[in-house]
């Protein structure tokens, strides 16, 4: 059956001739089979009439429905094909028509029309009763209308800017109802004000779906057509499915657990080599994809078949069971079918996890409805429906698929450079690591390569990713190694190793446009083993030939050094009230794509590279063939002759490379004086470069900027990089009168208001509560979606540790967040962890600064913002002290030392991490080195102490002259002490008394020296108890999934009757197992009779104790009867898994109406605890305990 075809339009008075006919040709122009007339503005007893029923008419033979009685005028007019479709309302107000499409006497769908209030107070009222109705519901449902409020800032465009507490309600919404908004084509905007004075343009009207039509419907989109009499754009909810092209092949991780596919593997892997090396592999990896392919595991289906004829034949032997439980040969037949079951379901699980790349998620088993989701969400976002090219919009397989083709082959072809490339060499390779170059790559370099990449990264057009030959190491492992190392013996690679797909990734929710598509390129795995051990020599020379204003891809530089610096020079931008500078940031056109590759080439010569290592790095890059995927085909097959692929391991250094010719004309003009820069004391900083992001400063007169210009031209000429206008931008400091002349010389758009340098916004004032915005929506966003709503308890742990806090470092490492910034976090992600509801105010019974605290210390592991700030600022000081990168230099030669006392002039970065210096000098321990660069006068050099300490009783006198600016290496020479004369002789005797260090850093850290993350959080929370019961929560093969519950009940963290009651909250108090104790933590665990029968089938030694347990009691007495830590770790799963499923039966028994006795709770505990000892190391071992 053909899915029905819908629209929703807000006509704007559906009251005229025209206004009908406009109707009636959107319903043959999109085929509709229904159409959601909004703000039709009819009363009630107007349809009454015939003539006017039989008027209004937009299909022949119709059926209609309409909310008229509950609104003056009327709101809503559904209208239907009844030829071929059915509207059975099921709900109506005066903001919504609930009710469910039916065809050939189905039910296909629910639909809610949605025309909500322009006043807040009566749409919460619409939210709730419309969430109500969709979340429960299991049909496929869509949301749909004109719901007059936004979801984002960027939903607006004009008059005043959306505030975020006026995008809540939507937001909410979506978050209750579980639901999400579907991909659209066409325009962005749906309504626009009509005035030329102060023009406005909203996106009101929108799609959202639950996750049943995902599944049901997976390549269905909206589309937003063109407005005609109204001013509002109709949406076009479309069903079908387009002509679906093969999909690529793609290599099932799980595979490599089948006998079949290693039969396979050998069979192909035996047979005589034919050809060269890299021919002969991809002869078999042909031969085995071609066999793969035509075998009965291929699919998924396969493993899914499997899980349910297995779990029938446990079933029917459990009903065996009952009548013979100890007949030994269906007991045998039990443990095997199980253990068969739960291989298969990790290979599921494990296929899973694959498709949905949430590779942050530990123990995905746990949160299967949330992978189905993400796999569904992403699955719904990726796909192309359609683009508009030269105003028209392309919506089928073979238009889409040309179009990009054609996109992509002009832009990997475009014209040489004419530039005669006569650029400044800058840094050369140092004469001793050339040859380190070419050294003879070894077996154990091609392995090393293999095990650490990612598993999971997305493979090449071959579909062979790491995980297949670190699976296949010990079968293929020579083949491998011979066919990389015959490319470094005849610098030839194949083509068809160097064939490239490149992966389309929407830059937003509604891309219309070629270019809101990022390509990513997808190199083939083998070739990628070559690309990144050529990278790893690379890597070593990188440091001592890219200029030090470039971050991007140079080991001990990070990207966050660079934030730091843009924003201290921005803080210095108003300080002399005579000089005026500008900054200017640059977005090179298509930097990556449109690289010259001579150009590229002749800097690798003019760098110093060996010969032998350009030819190996051209082989590589030259000669290059892309297919486009798009919806899951390869489409096309085109040559390139320019760019580098974003996806290559060798295309950041070899991009940095290019880039540093900008960074050497940069150096040319400022030595002949065109160009100054700014100044940062003694040091002049001009630019600042990561990647291809480039900050330009400079002073504000018109001779500076034609200097920039030419500079830029210059650079563009040789390298074939042009600047693009549109997205590049400038800040001049406060009243600059040249400033817009050095905008038309730059040709750039100035801005007065933060913005945005490598995804953080920088300014010369304060950033405010109001600049950090795009953080809070961002993290909001993230923990506002239905898919995050679907996490289990330990997923959203994980949630928050691996995304949200990493998102929330990244700024804490670039930018001052101010506290109310902080706050505001903190209740979204304790709301989150806690309630799932981040607009909630739930009972929480764990304060969220007792849950962000190290596990041995009785948190959950998940570090505060302090904490955060805290290892932040360590991390930078420590590199202060033992680097002297770009940022650095400039701070020595503002501020001098961290122990300097404060004054004014001191940015807020600086007063920031001074104030962390002080607390932890106890931990630095200072070397001195024959270039060290600690201050003479500030810094606790000697002995922990600084000199300034040790002079108070010798202030005065001569010598002190220009010591606080002064660094230790003026007073060394040839690796030896050369104090002046007349400084006091006690001062003299302890500096002689600090021997002078060849050590590589210049301090340690309480005796480690090397210092991680880990150590500085470490320090952070030294002054907090350590739980003696962490280790049996947290055990070595912890499952997050289990000790979350243990730590719960540990913390008394679960809404247990007692607690309830407490809080004034009246339930019934007595416990719902044995019906006789008042429920509490104690009781439940496992002082209750129902609870200690669980306990005493697992672990048969608990019959020994005199006394009902409670956790505490039962952890400790586990520790007296393990024999081995192998022993208590099995114990302590149990023991946690215990606990989750007891507390899970409570609630089925309570809520559910469920009630399970206690033989089948400890089936299901050994069922979760056999799936993990499965992976377990000697698991095998511990099997016999479970009985």
């Amino acid at each position: 059956m053909i899915p029905p075809r819908m629209a929703s339009w807000n006509i704007r008075g559906f009251n005229s001739a025209s206004k009908v006919m406009s109707c009636k040709s959107l319903v043959n122009k999109f085929k509709l089979d229904l159409l959601f007339i909004l703000e039709a503005k009819i009363s009630a007893n107007a349809v009454l009439d015939d003539w006017f029923s039989i008027s209004h008419k937009v299909f022949p033979v119709e059926g209609s429905f309409n909310n008229f009685s509950f609104s003056s005028p009327g709101r809503i007019w559904v209208k239907w094909n009844a030829d071929k479709v059915h509207f059975k309302p099921l709900f109506t107000s005066s903001q919504v028509i609930h009710g469910v499409i039916q065809a050939e006497n189905m039910d296909i769908c629910c639909i809610s029309v949605i025309y909500a209030s322009n006043f807040i107070s009566e749409r919460h009222l619409l939210w709730e009763k419309v969430a109500s109705l969709v979340s429960n519901e299991s049909l496929p449902c869509a949301i749909l209308g004109d719901f007059n409020c936004c979801i984002s800032p960027s939903d607006k465009v004009g008059g005043l800017p959306l505030q975020h507490s006026k995008m809540g309600e939507l937001n909410n919404f979506v978050f209750n109802a579980a639901v999400s908004e579907l991909p659209s084509v066409g325009h962005f905007f749906t309504w626009f004000n009509h005035r030329l004075d102060n023009p406005i343009h909203i996106k009101l009207d929108r799609t959202f779906i639950n996750d049943a039509w995902l599944s049901c419907f997976p390549n269905s989109y909206y589309i937003v057509s063109e407005p005609d009499v109204s001013d509002h754009c109709p949406i076009i909810l479309n069903l079908d499915h387009p002509t679906t092209n093969k999909h690529r092949f793609l290599f099932k991780n799980y595979w490599c657990t089948l006998p079949a596919f290693w039969k396979s593997v050998l069979d192909i892997f035996s047979s005589p080599p034919t050809g060269s090396p890299i021919c002969d592999l991809y002869h078999k990896l042909r031969e085995l994809k071609c066999q793969i392919k035509h075998s009965n595991w291929i699919s998924s289906n396969f493993i899914k078949d499997k899980m349910e004829t297995l779990a029938q034949a446990q079933t029917d032997i459990l009903q065996c069971l009952q009548n013979d439980p100890l007949n030994t040969d269906l007991n045998a037949m039990l443990l095997s079918t199980n253990l068969e079951l739960s291989e298969n379901k990790a290979r599921w699980v494990d296929w899973i996890s694959q498709r949905s790349k949430a590779r942050w998620l530990k123990d995905g088993e746990d949160d299967l409805k949330f992978l189905y989701s993400n796999i569904n969400c992403r699955s719904n976002a990726n796909q192309i429906r359609g683009i508009t090219v030269n105003g028209v919009l392309l919506n089928t397989c073979d238009d889409i698929s040309m179009a990009f083709i054609n996109h992509f082959q002009q832009l990997f072809n475009g014209a040489p450079p004419m530039g005669n490339n006569s650029l400044p060499i800058g840094n050369t390779i140092p004469y001793d690591l050339v040859n380190g170059l070419t050294s003879p790559f070894t077996m154990e370099e091609i392995k090393h390569v293999i095990f650490s990449s990612p598993s999971s990264a997305a493979p090449g057009p071959d579909g062979f990713p790491f995980e297949f030959y670190k699976s296949t190491w010990n079968s293929i492992g020579n083949y491998i190694c011979k066919a990389v190392l015959s490319f470094f013996d005849t610098s030839f690679l194949p083509r068809q190793a160097k064939n490239t797909a490149i992966a389309l990734i929407p830059k937003h929710q509604h891309p219309t446009s070629i270019n809101d598509f990022r390509p990513i390129s997808l190199c083939n795995s083998f070739y990628k083993i070559i690309a990144k051990l050529l990278a790893n020599r690379m890597k070593t020379v990188m440091p001592h030939i890219i200029h030090p204003a470039q971050a991007g891809f140079i080991q001990h530089r990070i990207i966050s050094d660079n934030i730091i610096l843009a924003s201290e020079i921005l803080s210095k931008f108003n300080s002399s009230p005579r000089e005026k500078y500008f900054c200017a940031k640059f977005d090179i056109h298509k930097a990556f794509d449109s690289i010259s590759r001579d150009f590229i080439l002749q800097r690798l010569q003019a760098k110093g590279f060996p010969s032998i290592f350009i030819s190996w790095i051209k082989s590589c890059i030259s000669d290059v063939h892309f297919s486009v995927a798009i919806n899951g085909s390869l489409e096309g097959f085109f040559s390139s002759s320019s760019g580098l692929r974003q996806g290559c391991p060798l295309s950041p250094y070899l991009f940095t490379v290019a880039m540093d010719a900008l960074s050497c004309i940069f150096d040319e003009a400022c030595h002949s004086l065109n160009f100054q820069g700014f100044k940062m004391g003694n040091l002049a900083i001009h630019h600042l470069l990561y990647a291809d992001d480039l900050l330009v400063f400079s002073k504000a007169n018109l001779q500076e900027a034609s200097c920039l210009h030419d500079i830029l031209n210059r650079f563009g000429i040789s390298s074939g990089l042009v600047v693009n206008p549109a997205k590049s931008t400038i800040l001049f400091s406060n009243n600059c009168r040249q400033s817009e002349d050095i905008c038309d010389i730059l040709n750039i758009q100035q801005t007065s208001r933060p913005f945005k340098y490598l995804g953080l916004p920088i300014h010369h004032k304060k950033l405010t509560f109001a600049d950090f915005q795009p953080l809070i929506s961002k993290i909001t966003k993230a923990l506002d979606g239905c898919k995050a709503k679907a996490l289990s308890f330990g997923g959203r742990i994980q949630f928050l540790r691996y995304t949200i806090f990493n998102t929330i470092a990244y700024w804490i490492r670039g930018s001052i967040i101010p506290k109310k910034c902080f706050k505001y976090l903190d209740r979204l992600c304790s709301r989150f962890l806690y309630s799932r509801d981040i607009a909630a105010k739930k009972l929480r019974l764990i304060a969220w600064k007792d849950t962000c605290i190290p596990k041995m210390n009785g948190g959950i592991g998940l570090p505060s913002f302090d904490a955060l700030n805290f290892t932040f600022s360590c991390s930078i000081i420590w590199r202060f002290i033992n680097d002297s990168n770009l940022l650095f230099c400039c701070w020595r030669n503002l501020y001098t030392s961290l122990w300097f006392p404060h004054n004014k002039a001191c940015s807020l970065f600086w007063n920031k991490i001074s104030v962390i210096a002080a607390q932890i000098k106890h931990c630095l321990n200072f070397r001195i080195l024959p270039n060290s660069h600690h201050s003479i006068f500030w810094d606790p050099w000697c002995h922990g102490k600084s000199i300034s300490e040790l002079a108070v009783s010798n202030l005065g006198g001569c010598w002190l002259d220009n010591l606080n600016k002064n660094s230790v290496s003026t007073i060394l020479l040839n690796g030896s002490w050369n104090l002046p004369n007349g400084w006091p002789y006690a001062i003299t005797t302890i500096i002689n008394s600090v021997p002078i260090s060849s050590a590589a850093t210049g301090c340690f850290w309480s005796h480690s020296e090397k210092v991680t993350n880990k150590i500085f959080r470490k320090e952070f929370y030294i002054h907090y108890p350590v739980m003696d019961w962490y280790h049996f929560v947290w055990h070595k093969h912890s499952v997050i999934r289990y000790s979350a519950f243990g730590w719960l009940a540990v913390k008394n963290g679960l809404k247990t009757a007692d607690i309830l009651i407490r809080r004034g909250i009246t339930v019934n108090p007595l416990c719902i197992f044995c019906l006789m104790s008042n429920e509490s933590h104690s009781h439940l665990f496992f002082e209750c009779d129902y609870s200690f029968k669980i306990l005493c089938a697992l672990i048969p030694q608990a019959h020994s104790l005199l006394l009902r347990p409670n956790i505490h009691q039962m952890f400790h007495f586990l520790d007296d009867i393990s024999a081995s830590s192998e022993f208590l770790n099995f114990y302590c799963l149990v023991v946690n898994t215990a606990i989750y499923y007891t507390w899970r039966a409570r609630n089925d028994r309570i809520f559910g109406n469920k009630i399970d006795c206690h033989t089948t709770v400890v089936r299901k505990i050994k069922y979760a605890a056999l799936a993990k000892l499965g992976r377990w190391k000697n698991g095998s071992n511990l099997l016999h305990l479970l009985g």
